[in-house]
C-alpha cells in the first residue's frame, strides 16, 4: 500500500513539474518527509494528504481514484501470475 501511494505521490508530483523541494515548499512541509513518502518509508495523515492535494492543484478524489487504480492493477497482475 505505502508504495502504491508512493508512486501516486510521484506520478502527480511530476506531473506538476515539482521537484520534492518545491512541492515540500507549497505543501508547507520539510523535503524530508516528502523523500520518505516517495520512499515508501512513511505514511502522511489525512491532513498532510490534502495539502499535498492542495499543493499539486488536485482534488482528493481525484487522487484516490489514481491511487485505486493503481491497486486494481497490482491486483490483478497478482492473480495473473498466480495462475
Amino acid at each position: 500500500m505505502d508504495r502504491i501511494f508512493a508512486n501516486t505521490m510521484i506520478y502527480f508530483r511530476k506531473k506538476a513539474h515539482l521537484t520534492q523541494s518545491e512541492l515540500a515548499l507549497k505543501a508547507g512541509i520539510a523535503q524530508s518527509q516528502v523523500s520518505k513518502i516517495e520512499e515508501g518509508t512513511h505514511f502522511p495523515t489525512i491532513p498532510t494528504i490534502s495539502k499535498f492535494c492542495r499543493a499539486l492543484g488536485i482534488s482528493g478524489n481525484e487522487f484516490l481514484l489514481h491511487m485505486g487504480l493503481d491497486l486494481i492493477a497490482t491486483a490483478l497482475k497478482k492473480i495473473i501470475w498466480l495462475d
